[in-house]
């Protein structure tokens, strides 16, 4: 029984956050501080959600976001392990490329966005273009760096 006590307890200290948080939701939402555009109500949000996911359109634009994250990925990791072997192999290429790699690593991708925005418009191509590029980026200085320690120390 005490067992059972301290399951149920544990499980409404998770609960009460939650509670919390959708009643200020809902006090602010009916004191109409914002604009009720901007700051709608919990509750028609929440059946619009269970709309959605019963006529099944969350689930499209999941599995479509799904698919874009797994070519990025692959295609990401397939550049950066071809390119970070490449540049392991030519030393040249690698004190040359190196350090310009290391520079475009420290950008972070978001500020990248607008200049992908540019380059390839609105729409599923620049995300995936990003997260590729980033990908690929990330992976192939770790390859070359993890390729010339590895020899070095075997």
């Amino acid at each position: 029984m005490k067992r059972i006590v301290l399951f149920l307890r544990k499980r409404f200290l998770i609960l009460v956050p939650i509670l919390l948080a959708v009643l200020l939701w809902e006090l602010l939402s009916l004191a109409a501080i914002f604009d009720p555009f901007l700051f709608p109500s919990f509750f028609p949000i929440l059946e619009r959600f269970f709309q959605l996911t019963v006529g099944l359109e969350i689930l499209l634009d999941f599995a479509s976001t799904i698919f874009k994250i797994v070519v990025a990925l692959l295609v990401g990791s397939l550049g950066g392990l071809v390119i970070g072997v490449l540049l392991y192999k030519w030393n040249i290429i690698y004190d040359s490329v190196s350090p310009w790699l290391d520079f475009f690593r420290s950008i972070p991708a978001t500020a990248l966005f607008p200049l992908f925005l540019l380059f390839f418009g609105v729409g599923d191509s620049t995300n995936i273009a990003l997260a590729t590029w980033v990908c690929a980026l990330y992976l192939s200085l770790h390859v070359s760096k993890g390729l010339r320690n590895a020899i070095k120390h075997a």
